[in-house]
């Protein structure tokens, strides 16, 4: 399986949902992620540890039928809620 860029930067991909929101919202060096399980017939989970912002898109990449699969969930949504505090 192989995932088609779009640009010279390789961060942007055939395989992406169309998905204005998406797009906008994704970080270009993480699109790769969503492109690959998008593009794989069995539509694989993408497995997140690390950065919070993940949940944020979750409810999203479920209408195109990409699962996330968080490791630590719990852990990982109290970053993202310090990180929202912050930011308010």
């Amino acid at each position: 399986m192989t995932i088609t860029p779009t640009d010279a930067e390789q961060t942007k991909f055939k395989e992406f949902p169309p998905d204005a929101a998406l797009e906008s919202a994704f970080d270009p060096a993480d699109r790769k992620f969503v492109a690959a399980a998008n593009a794989h017939p069995e539509k694989p989970p993408i497995l997140e540890s690390a950065d919070s912002k993940w949940l944020g898109w979750e409810g999203q990449l479920k209408k195109h039928c990409i699962k996330l699969e968080v490791l630590c969930r719990g852990k990982l949504a109290a970053i993202r809620e310090r990180k929202t505090k912050k930011k308010q």
